[in-house]
């Protein structure tokens, strides 16, 4: 018998730009090209489906997306400023993600060039939280 866990591997489906209701179906860290530290987050998009992935840099400087996430998923700083989780903290949290869509172009194996909208998620908050902009 063959078994074998396909959640996550959905593919990308536009979704409407802004506050969007997401899952956290997984959560790995890598290294990105560039060297930085970063975690890359799997966003399970239950209305349609679609499956995007979200890259939170963890250098300092770089960490406003990665705290924004932590903080929607309800982990919070102590008092010295520190974060302390781990995956199982957060995979299987309900979050608002920010979508603002952008075009993509890229070229198939067949030469066919291919234009585009993608998601792009530059933001998160708790479900549920109200709009302060």
């Amino acid at each position: 018998m063959y078994e074998h866990d396909m959640r996550g591997e959905g593919g990308s489906i536009l979704i409407a730009p802004g506050w969007n209701t997401h899952l956290v179906t997984n959560v790995e860290q890598q290294t990105s090209k560039a060297g930085n530290e970063m975690f890359v987050i799997t966003l399970d998009h239950p209305d349609s489906g679609s499956v995007d992935v979200v890259h939170a840099i963890t250098t300092k400087g770089k960490r406003w997306l990665l705290k924004q996430f932590l903080g929607a998923c309800g982990i919070e700083e102590d008092d010295k400023g520190v974060y302390k989780w781990v995956e199982d903290d957060v995979v299987g949290c309900s979050v608002e993600a920010y979508n603002k869509p952008e075009p993509n172009e890229f070229t198939r194996r067949d030469g066919t060039v291919v234009k585009e909208m993608r998601n792009r998620i530059n933001g998160f908050r708790k479900a549920g939280a109200k709009a302060t902009v």
